[in-house]
């Protein structure tokens, strides 16, 4: 759900307000939101893939 909300944001950001698609800044955004919902409480980040910590860096394999 995370993925789709972040890809759907860049999405409007491109088309209303003439953003770039840039999948880095994406891919920093979407880590920066995990550890925001990780913080929060989300305990099924895990479970699809993204890798729960407190810290954006390089992905977890």
């Amino acid at each position: 759900m995370l993925v789709s909300w972040r890809l759907w944001k860049r999405r409007n950001a491109c088309v209303f307000r003439d953003a770039t698609p840039d999948i880095a800044e994406v891919m920093e955004e979407l880590l920066e939101e995990a550890s925001l919902w990780a913080q929060a409480g989300a305990t099924s980040l895990g479970a699809v893939g993204w890798p729960v910590r407190v810290s954006a860096g390089p992905p977890i394999v």
